[in-house]
């Protein structure tokens, strides 16, 4: 398990198999130079992604040695990250910032280095939180312009094809394929036929947008934001 709670450092712990046993520092990976605000376990390798204040992403990639190696990814942005999600896939991961953009990063075979491509439009003030289609072609994103939206992550040098979804017709990368009204976005998650954010707006609710029918539904939820990631 990772975790990095208010600090630099990113904290890898071994998860207690029965009552009797407690969690056990296993390492510590020090390469940010602030606030770590984000992490994720890629869902197909032995791989970490961590974002930070320093507005900079690591890939985290643990070697023959048992040691996890370090890889800088270069965000080009100028505000601090703020959220990081992995694709279903594992070959791309999503970085959201302050700098109102997404950060679609996948890795260059022939450099050897992860290669970050943005999605800008329409997107008016900082991501703070995302999650990808299970079709690893779209993602979505809540921002504090009270606005979820859902984006074609469509990237030609790692995906096969385009595919139609619920959301709409196959779309160029970057093309805004859904938009609603909700709230502050503290946290999204995706399902086969819906987007689920939870937004703080006079209290805590959960909205559900359902792509076929166009249509927004609210209920009233409670409230929860954890940073944190788990392999297996």
């Amino acid at each position: 398990m990772a975790i990095s709670i208010n600090t630099n450092n990113v904290y890898i712990l071994s998860v207690p198999r029965s009552a009797n046993e407690k969690f056990q520092l296993k390492d510590i990976l020090k390469e940010h130079s602030s606030l770590v605000t984000g992490l994720d376990w890629c869902p197909t390798s032995n791989q970490i992604v961590s974002c930070s204040a320093d507005r900079n992403a690591y890939v985290w990639k643990h070697n023959q040695e048992g040691k996890w190696k370090p890889t800088l990814v270069a965000l080009q942005m100028n505000r601090a990250a703020l959220c990081v999600r992995w694709s279903p896939l594992g070959n791309k991961f999503a970085v959201g910032a302050g700098s109102k953009l997404i950060s679609i990063c996948f890795f260059e075979m022939e450099q050897d280095w992860w290669v970050p491509k943005h999605i800008k439009k329409q997107i008016k003030s900082s991501v703070t939180c995302l999650d990808w289609h299970p079709n690893n072609l779209l993602i979505a994103c809540g921002s504090t312009d009270y606005r979820v939206r859902v984006f074609s992550a469509f990237v030609k040098q790692v995906d096969k094809e385009e595919a139609d979804s619920s959301w709409g017709a196959k779309s160029p990368f970057q093309t805004c394929l859904y938009e609603f009204y909700g709230g502050h976005g503290t946290l999204i998650s995706h399902t086969d036929s819906s987007y689920v954010g939870i937004f703080k707006q006079k209290g805590v609710y959960l909205q559900v947008a359902y792509p076929n029918l166009l249509e927004v539904s609210t209920v009233k939820a409670c409230n929860a934001q954890v940073i944190i990631s788990m392999n297996g």
